[in-house]
């Protein structure tokens, strides 16, 4: 007959083992261990009742007396159990000694080493199954829950960590009375539904674990309690902030900012002064008073992308960024080091947020900080873009031109063109537009286009008085009144490309005088950079209000309608490849 491998009867061993230890009213079930789960445990009360309590098990036995206490596990099993819903644990079950020993897979994570296969994790003697196990699980998945729901009234309360000894214990509890009277409001609850946070000590480190969710480790003098104090309370932010508790995170971090307390590492007071976020001149502040702003490493830029981030729009936004870059320049200026650097990533930010008379200013130190920049193509094109929003056409256009005498492309060539033709310079517009007019697709369009309107502009007959809008209202009707529908299109595409570049009615009209016109040869063209700047909206309006007026007849109708699709196909394909529009002057 054949024997059954001992391996697999210390299998079922290990798992008759822990089915004995589970209380009565805990419902253990096979699970496959094909996927690193060997049981699925379901907490019900003492009548019977769900709870809606899971956990996982992952279950390791072992023969060897000596290995009871560690176990070899691959990385990637214990990613999987720590990446699952449901939280889980890892049970080390040695048959000589008919022990127990278990931890969470969150802290076997903790033991692993970068770019390992596999791992041996050690089992702490407090890890051993015993009769109190059940409860500390329990309130562990008590907690996990209480964290994940991230519900803005949740309460913590900190305590002493079990292990340890009384004189520590009584200090922890003296130093966290001291938190708790500093942040008086919004975070901490002495009641059974408040989520605990442990406390320890362990080498020059305070440990604050909120078990079976987070764990997050601090150095600090454990022999000075302002430094205790300092690494509890920058700990417990952490916390806050890593479990989506934001509106707790901005009380502990107001309340460390109200009292003076320096964090032990940038990192974490980068992270707090992120959390005061929505009042961003006083994040500023309470980053400054930690210095993050005197060094060019990970928590000054950590601070910085928080600022500059997307929610935190607010009228107050900018003055804090300047607030921040200038305390930066002045720092690093007193110590006699490079500051061109802060003053062009200030002058990026200026611009972003389309302050451009500053971001110009900023510019402008940036290069007499560091005359290189002149000769950089992207800082001429920067200023070309910047100037061109302030509307000092001609100063853009000798930017763009220097850009281009350090390196030329097709992108900058347009732009400068562009500012030629909003500075009045139609024939030397025309002229640059002419020689990007064999370019394919969307630019190769636009550059016909605003060529023929160049082109046109600087005839000096049958034009309007002036390109303001005014002026281009009354000459295209004018146009209109006189039938004379060339002048009429291009009086459109001036309007367009001067007032209402991204507009789809001023794109829809353009299409319809195109065609009355009869400049077919621009039809597509124009049908592209529609399409470009509007999508399909623009022919949709075409279609709706002036297609009928045309009186084509359907098969004349749905040659345009496939023409249209087919340039829409076109623009969507070379979006893909290309990225962002180049006619942005953010670029």
């Amino acid at each position: 007959m054949p024997i059954r491998p001992r391996e697999h009867e210390v299998e079922q061993l290990s798992i008759n083992a822990f089915d004995r230890a589970l209380p009565r009213n805990w419902q253990p079930r096979a699970k496959s261990s094909d996927y690193g789960v060997d049981r699925e445990v379901e907490i019900f009360d003492l009548d019977g009742n769900a709870t809606g309590y899971v956990f996982n098990v992952q279950l390791k036995g072992t023969d060897d007396i000596d290995k009871y206490k560690t176990v070899q596990i691959r990385t990637d099993t214990v990613q999987y159990l720590c990446n699952l819903d449901i939280p889980a644990i890892i049970v080390r079950y040695c048959d000589p000694r008919q022990t127990l020993y278990w931890m969470w897979a969150f802290e076997a994570l903790d033991q692993i080493r970068s770019g390992t296969e596999t791992v041996k994790l050690n089992f702490s003697d407090d890890r051993l199954w015993t009769s109190a196990t059940a409860e500390i699980i329990e309130r562990a998945l008590k907690a996990i829950r209480r964290v994940k729901s991230r519900d803005r009234r949740s309460r913590f309360k900190m305590v002493p960590a079990h292990d340890l000894g009384g004189s520590t214990a009584i200090r922890v509890r003296r130093l966290v009375n001291g938190i708790i009277e500093r942040i008086n409001y919004g975070v901490f609850e002495n009641s059974e539904a408040a989520i605990p946070i442990n406390i320890g000590f362990i080498r020059n480190r305070v440990v604050l674990e909120v078990k079976g969710v987070i764990d997050v480790v601090v150095p600090a003098n454990l022999s000075n309690d302002r430094d205790c104090l300092s690494a509890i309370t920058y700990g417990l932010v952490d916390i806050l902030t890593s479990n989506g508790f934001d509106i707790q995170a901005e009380y502990a971090a107001a309340a460390c900012h109200r009292h003076g307390m320096l964090a032990p590492t940038p990192e974490l007071a980068a992270k707090a002064a992120a959390s005061l976020i929505a009042r961003p001149l006083e994040a500023v502040e309470f980053a400054i008073m930690n210095g993050l702003h005197r060094n060019q490493d990970l928590g000054f830029n950590m601070f910085l992308m928080a600022l500059v981030g997307p929610r935190n729009a607010s009228a107050d936004t900018n003055d804090a960024i300047t607030r921040y870059y200038h305390a930066a320049i002045a720092a690093h200026l007193q110590r006699g080091l490079h500051v061109g650097n802060l003053w062009y990533n200030l002058a990026n930010r200026l611009r972003s947020m389309r302050s451009y008379g500053d971001a110009i200013g900023a510019y402008n130190r940036a290069r007499k900080a560091q005359q290189e920049y002149m000769d950089r193509a992207y800082f001429s094109k920067e200023i070309g873009g910047v100037l061109f929003n302030l509307r000092r056409f001609s100063c853009s256009a000798k930017a763009y031109r220097r850009s281009i005498e350090l390196s030329s492309n097709v992108e900058t060539r347009f732009l400068f063109a562009d500012a030629l033709m909003f500075g009045k310079a139609y024939e030397a517009a025309a002229l640059e537009f002419d020689a990007l007019s064999e370019i394919d697709g969307t630019l190769g369009a636009e550059s016909r286009l605003r060529g023929y309107v160049s082109h046109w502009l600087s005839g000096g007959k049958n034009v309007p008085h002036s390109t303001a809008y005014e002026d281009l209202i009354a000459f295209r009707a004018k146009c209109q009144k006189i039938g004379d529908r060339k002048s009429l299109f291009l009086s459109q595409l001036a309007l367009t490309f001067f007032e209402f570049d991204t507009d789809y009615e001023c794109w829809g009209e353009a299409i319809f005088f195109c065609i009355l016109s009869g400049t077919l040869e621009a039809l597509r063209d124009t049908l592209t950079c529609a399409s470009y700047k509007c999508g399909l909206e623009a022919f949709q309006f075409f279609k709706d209000r002036q297609l009928p007026n045309l009186k084509l007849d359907v098969d004349a109708i749905e040659l345009f309608e496939n023409l249209a699709l087919e340039v829409q196909d076109e623009v969507e394909a070379e979006r893909e490849i290309s990225g962002p529009e180049y006619t942005l002057r953010m670029s």
